[in-house]
């Protein structure tokens, strides 16, 4: 077989990065070469070539991405813009991989009937034009089904719109080769669930492909989060910018359109360089101007420039969208994700009947992550608590994270999650990290912190019926412990000393997030989680004015904008730097050796099993 010669008219110097990139990728070059062979209808043109010197940059990109991805991903997410070419791209796939491989049991799954329809035409008219030498015989051809001689099989699925039907898809058979276009207009989510558990995991020769463009929040953007850290999935965003006809050739309106670029626009065009490495021109961007200033309307909720974010996204953070911006910058999510690792160690919490026998574990998933041990020397740490009633799956999650605090900055340290823990336990576990890491604590006490705060005041009053400590009265602990939990207001102007109890009002949340904002854009915060990360990047402004999270949930946020606030009113003016601790670190060490021990952590540590102490101290196994 004579090689493909790539030779496109108006080659783009991504293009020519991707081309060198895959010459030596033997499969790659297979298919391309098979490609040359294919012929489309264009709305445009015709009856056309579909050779790759035709393609455009995110059509070749998508190959690329394909193709030279580790063995072990055999599953990929596309998120597009529109009008790009990528689901005819896929159906050529769909040919290639079926001739490629006998007895492929695969899938062309669609939302509906009438696009099922479209893409089985749109297969029949790459059949019908190829050369004998170019394709397997086939054996059936109708609305269910295209099989070949070779034992592969391409079957016709969709699901409906109409919630009282189902589509065709149902629960028989099986399949080891799957493409699933715009899959974020599936309604039925049942139909998809079900064929999702007939895809083989461990044939050689697997292949699935999601392809959509974004449609708001959903069963897409779900996939699409969830495939991020995956070892077997690989997401591949393809940007408006992708398509070379995406922009204005020289005239009236690229002079009308060509005028320096706004903050957002500069912030955007500098993130596509980084992240993609596509430098957007000025008649790209000039286009994408003239689109949405005279083709694009507003649509319910959305204005015009969120209709244009998600039709045409510059990013994938843009492309799912509903109304509103975004309430921290894109800048710093991204600088903390730089910096965001790993936690060195994981804990689970197992409760017993007994409270006090409850014990923390190590485990692989568990939900008590730590990115430092605990340090005696460090000058304070603060705990902060979202707790959630866990009545049903879209229940909060109860959230308690931990803070190391400084003068100039507050760093997390450990973060739990769970959004099945009823009150009682949530209640133990967060009085037992505050004492094991001897932490002043801020919790949320509407809704479920006022059940806890009940809790807090039961664990209080049995205190005072027993004896907990030879040197030290029944009274003194009782007495410490009730002044860790007066409730103090926020707006106090004698703020509290020890614990705080925020309870959230439409003013008190803007105050409370409008902090948080102003000490994440000036670095104050080192956030270690990638989930608390993640909500930062959903949380929006609404056009209302109104402050949440534009997808999931907000807890893990408003737990750390509670330690934030608490620190800032509190503690930050008596606090020594980071740089200065580090320096006077064994000095400190030191003097705190020589201090009397802290009342709340003698509680602790009498009344935990020693198993949990064991387990914060690296001990326990």
């Amino acid at each position: 077989m004579k090689p493909f010669i790539f030779n496109p008219e108006k080659p783009t110097p991504f293009k020519e990065t991707l081309w060198e990139s895959l010459k030596e990728n033997k499969e790659a070059m297979r298919f391309l070469k098979w490609c040359t062979h294919l012929k489309v209808i264009s709305k445009d043109e015709g009856m056309m070539s579909f050779s790759p010197n035709t393609w455009y940059d995110g059509q070749l990109y998508v190959v690329h991405e394909i193709f030279t991805a580790p063995e072990s991903v055999r599953t990929f997410i596309l998120l597009k813009a529109r009008q790009l070419g990528i689901s005819t791209l896929c159906c050529a796939l769909d040919l290639y991989w079926s001739f490629r491989f006998p007895k492929l049991q695969g899938a062309l799954v669609s939302a509906d009937y009438e696009i099922s329809a479209g893409m089985r035409d749109n297969l029949r008219t790459f059949y019908s034009n190829l050369p004998m030498g170019a394709r397997m015989m086939k054996k059936r051809d109708n609305a269910l089904m295209m099989s070949f001689n070779n034992g592969s099989r391409i079957r016709f699925l969709f699901t409906t719109a109409k919630k009282s039907k189902k589509g065709n898809m149902g629960r028989s058979g099986t399949a080891n080769f799957g493409h699933f276009t715009e899959v974020a207009f599936f309604q039925n989510v049942d139909d998809l669930n079900s064929f999702m558990a007939t895809l083989s995991d461990t044939h050689p020769n697997r292949l699935y492909i999601f392809e959509s463009t974004a449609n708001g929040f959903g069963l897409f953007s779900d996939m699409w989060d969830d495939a991020e850290d995956s070892l077997t999935k690989k997401r591949i965003f393809l940007g408006w910018w992708l398509k070379e006809t995406y922009r204005l050739t020289p005239g009236p309106d690229l002079d009308k359109y060509s005028y320096p670029m706004s903050e957002p626009e500069k912030e955007m065009w500098q993130r596509v360089k980084k992240d993609y490495g596509y430098e957007v021109s000025m008649s790209q961007l000039a286009w994408w101007r003239k689109m949405c200033k005279e083709e694009m309307k507003d649509h319910g909720a959305l204005s015009r420039e969120d209709m244009m974010n998600q039709e045409y996204p510059w990013h994938h953070m843009e492309a799912f969208r509903s109304s509103g911006s975004h309430f921290f910058k894109w800048k710093n999510i991204d600088n903390m994700k730089e910096k965001s690792f790993d936690p060195i160690r994981r804990l689970e919490p197992v409760f017993r009947k007994e409270m006090a026998q409850m014990e923390l574990v190590d485990s692989y998933s568990g939900r008590i992550k730590l990115w430092e041990d605990f340090e005696p020397e460090a000058p304070l740490y603060i705990l902060g608590a979202d707790p959630t009633w866990a009545v049903n799956p879209r229940s909060d999650y109860g959230i308690i994270t931990i803070y190391k605090c400084f003068k100039d900055r507050i760093e997390q340290v450990l973060e739990y999650s769970d959004k099945g823990i009823q009150i009682m336990p949530f209640t133990w576990l967060f009085l037992t990290l505050a004492g094991m890491w001897q932490a002043p604590q801020i919790y949320e006490i509407t809704g479920p912190g006022m059940a806890m705060r009940d809790h807090i005041e039961m664990y209080r009053r049995w205190i005072r019926t027993n004896r907990v400590d030879e040197n030290m009265t029944i009274y003194d602990y009782a007495k410490k412990l009730k002044a860790e939990y007066l409730y103090s207001r926020p707006d106090s102007l004698s703020p509290a000393k020890t614990a705080f109890q925020w309870k959230t009002s439409g003013e008190q949340k803007e105050r409370l997030l409008y902090g948080f904002q102003t000490a994440v854009n000036n670095d104050d915060v080192v956030i270690r989680s990638g989930e608390l990360i993640q909500e930062l990047g959903h949380f929006i402004k609404r056009d209302t004015g109104e402050l949440e999270a534009e997808k999931g949930h907000d807890d893990r946020v408003i737990a750390s904008a509670l330690v934030w606030h608490y620190w800032m009113i509190n503690f930050r003016s008596r606090l020594m730097t980071r740089d200065e601790y580090l320096t006077n670190r064994e000095k400190i060490a030191e003097e705190k050796r020589k201090r009397k021990e802290n009342p709340i952590g003698t509680f602790m540590n009498h009344h935990l099993s020693k198993a949990i102490i064991q387990a914060t101290r690296g001990s326990h196994v």
